[in-house]
């Protein structure tokens, strides 16, 4: 069986909203976003354990200076994908 490849960085537009913008992270393999929605929507993509780590790291310290880091998550954008094409 041939497994489709995805964009995660479009598939997490679609899923966090068009205005949402992509800052650091692989983006080449990693499906789980770390998100932070501080001054907008950021996110990074990252494998899953990379991506908790850094959510860790931003909780502790904050992202940018103005922000409430218990707002940081991570999101599964393929479970996120396959939710949505479920009736």
């Amino acid at each position: 069986m041939k497994t489709k490849k995805h964009n995660w960085a479009k598939v997490a537009k679609r899923v966090l909203g068009t205005k949402a913008a992509q800052n650091i992270g692989d983006g080449s393999r990693g499906r789980f976003a770390l998100v932070t929605p501080c001054r907008g929507v950021d996110f990074s993509l990252w494998a899953r354990e990379a991506a908790e780590s850094h959510k860790h790291q931003l909780s502790a310290v904050g992202c940018c200076g103005g922000c409430w880091p218990k707002t940081h998550y991570v999101v599964d954008l393929a479970r996120s994908l396959a939710s949505r094409r479920t009736p």
